[in-house]
């Protein structure tokens, strides 16, 4: 059987989608990474506790520079008091970072699932997923390349979950999130981006445009059937949107009001302290947009991060990796899965 349609492609991506989310499911449940962080964070009253979460926080850097130094990411203890500067560094990069995803994954996302695929659950997988590697300066500017083009930046880990919690300004102003070094930044990528649409790529463009218009006439049909009166014509309103006014068809079709429709956009509003929070996301930015923490380490923050999960949920008792019984238990499980899976296969062989 060959594909023979776009709706067959789809389905191959969706199915093999599935099998990917079931796969990770699998991974956060054996390694431990399901298990929720908002009751390590909150008081009795399930409000936000900064003496917890600095605790938490604490012991994880900590978990992460042992798993480090075993496997020799980096050189000496990078939380001693004798550590180098730059790993110094690091250490403050890293506690803004799991101070940030902690918060956001606290809050409700549900409603951005339609911008990226990617969005916080409340598990300690957040912290993982959230993470973000850089090994250029062209990695950090990309990013401020597709918010210049896009308006949003998508799936970016921690960065999409804050832009999106904070970012209520007009793009023609800087964001509250947007220290003035990085919002200089932007600005100098906006012009190089100007610079690079010459006379040439203008007139490519002007080409390119001619023929789009040309298919799209011959897409109409008859023109002698055309009456211009049968188009509704839809002022453009984007440019002059107010957050607030902003609803998803989508949203509201699920049963929803237009009240309820407004988290889209006041994600910020579910945190007490949003203004805090938003000043440390641009203290976090200006890390990563300065030469402060070395590519060295910025590269690595994934698997540091990996390693740092799983040594507290084995120090925790949280994974099955550190029970030899249940992990015995669970690959008896993936190897009869793969079995049955084998002989699905060998029936369908035995069909054709």
């Amino acid at each position: 059987m060959k594909f023979e349609n776009c709706k067959e492609y789809c389905s191959l991506k969706n199915n093999k989608e599935n099998i990917r989310k079931l796969m990770k499911e699998f991974d956060c449940e054996a390694s431990g990474k399901s298990n929720l962080i908002r009751p390590l964070v909150t008081d009795e009253n399930g409000r936000f506790d900064e003496k917890k979460a600095e605790k938490l926080i604490t012991e994880l850097v900590e978990d992460m520079d042992r798993y480090g130094y075993r496997y020799k990411m980096w050189l000496g203890h990078i939380t001693a008091e004798n550590a180098l500067p730059e790993q110094k560094s690091f250490c403050r990069y890293v506690r803004m970072y799991l101070y940030l995803a902690i918060k956001m994954s606290l809050l409700d996302f549900s409603q951005y699932g339609f911008l990226m695929d990617n969005i916080p659950n409340g598990s300690f997988d957040n912290l993982l997923s959230g993470c973000i590697d850089f090994e250029s300066n062209n990695d950090k500017d990309t990013l401020l390349f597709e918010y210049i083009v896009d308006g949003w930046i998508g799936d970016a880990g921690i960065i999409s979950w804050c832009v999106f919690a904070f970012d209520y300004s007009h793009p023609d102003n800087k964001p509250d999130w947007m220290s003035d070094k990085v919002y200089k930044r932007m600005q100098e990528i906006e012009e190089e981006m100007l610079e690079d649409l010459d006379s040439n790529d203008m007139e490519e463009l002007n080409d390119m445009e001619d023929m789009e218009d040309m298919e799209d006439m011959e897409d109409l049909g008859d023109m002698d059937d055309f009456d211009i009166d049968d188009i509704d014509i839809v002022e453009p309103i984007y440019d002059n949107l107010d957050a607030d006014e902003f609803v998803d068809e989508g949203f509201l079709q699920d049963g929803h009001d237009a009240d309820e429709s407004k988290t889209i956009v006041s994600v910020c509003d579910q945190m007490e302290d949003s203004d805090k929070v938003c000043s440390c996301f641009a203290s976090f930015l200006d890390m990563i947009y300065s030469d402060e923490v070395p590519y060295s380490y910025l590269s690595q923050m994934r698997k540091a991060v990996e390693g740092m999960l799983d040594t507290y949920m084995w120090d925790h008792g949280l994974s099955i990796y550190s029970s030899m019984d249940s992990l015995k238990r669970s690959k008896l499980y993936l190897e009869k899965a793969a079995e049955k899976t084998a002989y699905l296969n060998a029936q369908r062989k035995n069909r054709l």
